[in-house]
C-alpha cells in the first residue's frame, strides 16, 4: 500500500455530470447507493485482537473504483499487520485489491475495489458559494446520516500556497468549506450537488477558537469553537488524479 500510495494518475472512464435537479430524497438516495465504507482490518498490537477501521468513500465506476482520502488508506506507522477492505450499503465485506492513485496534499485517494454492478456518481467542478451542498455518512458511528447546507468558499490550505504564477495557482491544491454536518468515520465521504454530482468529499473539521488554534484530522472536533469549519476536497482534485478515457 505504501507503495501504491505514490501513484500520481491513473486512467478511467467516468459518467457526464448530470444537470437535472433532484428531489432532496432522490439526492439521500443517490448518495446511499454510491456510499462505500474504506479502511483498515488490523491485528492491534496492545490486545492481540483484530479490528476495523473504517470511514467513507465513493464509487466512480461499476467496476469497483472508488474515491476517498489519502489518510484513509495510508498505513499508520505503527501498523505491524493489515489489509484494506471496503464495506458496501449491504453490508458485504470487499478487499481493496490496489491503490490507483493518490495525492498527499489535497488528501484524495482512487482505489479499486474486487466486485462490479455499482453505482457510481459523477465529479461535478461547476460550483460557486451559496449552491447546495449534502453529505450521507456515518458519523461517529451513526449510520445513514443526512445533511443539507451550503458551499460557503474556496480557499487553499496552508501548506499548498503557491506564489507566483497563476499556473502554479492553478495546479496547488483547494478546500471546500461547507455548512453540511459531519464527524469522525465521515472523511471520504462524498459532498453532493442539487443534482446528486460530487462536487468533493469529506476531508476534516477546523476549530478556531478565542483560545489557541486547534486543527484535528479525521473530522474530528478537538475543543469547544467559536466557529467549526467543514473541510472538503474538491472534485477538481480529485480529478487531477485521472486520465479520463471515452
Amino acid at each position: 500500500a505504501r507503495k501504491q500510495l505514490k501513484r500520481s494518475s491513473c486512467q478511467l472512464a467516468l459518467p457526464e455530470p448530470s444537470k437535472i435537479r433532484l428531489p432532496t430524497r432522490d439526492i439521500c438516495i443517490a448518495a446511499r447507493r454510491s456510499h462505500v465504507r474504506i479502511g483498515w482490518s488490523y491485528l492491534c498490537t496492545k490486545c492481540g485482537k483484530w479490528h476495523a477501521n473504517l470511514a467513507g468513500g465513493y464509487w466512480l465506476t461499476a467496476d469497483g473504483v472508488a474515491a476517498t482520502c489519502f489518510h484513509v488508506v495510508e498505513p499508520a506507522r505503527d501498523l505491524k499487520e493489515g489489509c484494506l477492505v471496503a464495506v458496501d450499503e449491504t453490508g458485504k465485506v470487499l478487499p481493496v485489491v490496489e491503490l490507483l492513485a493518490a495525492n498527499r496534499e489535497s488528501d484524495a485517494a482512487i482505489v479499486r475495489i474486487a466486485g462490479s454492478g455499482f453505482t457510481p456518481l459523477a465529479l461535478n467542478t461547476n460550483v460557486y458559494p451559496g449552491d447546495a451542498a449534502y453529505c450521507y455518512s456515518d458519523p461517529l458511528d451513526r449510520r445513514d446520516y443526512f445533511s443539507a447546507g451550503i458551499v460557503n468558499r474556496f480557499y487553499r490550505p496552508g501548506g499548498s500556497r503557491s506564489p507566483g504564477t497563476r499556473a502554479s495557482m492553478a495546479a496547488s491544491a483547494m478546500r471546500l468549506n461547507v455548512s453540511t454536518d459531519w464527524a469522525p468515520g465521515s472523511s471520504g465521504s462524498a459532498v453532493l450537488d442539487e443534482c446528486g454530482n460530487v462536487i468533493g468529499h469529506v476531508a476534516n473539521i477546523a476549530t478556531p477558537s478565542d483560545g489557541p488554534s486547534a486543527r484535528t484530522d479525521d473530522a474530528k472536533v478537538a475543543q469547544p469553537a467559536v466557529i467549526v469549519f467543514h473541510e472538503a476536497v474538491t472534485a477538481r482534485d480529485v480529478l487531477r488524479l485521472i486520465r479520463t478515457r471515452k
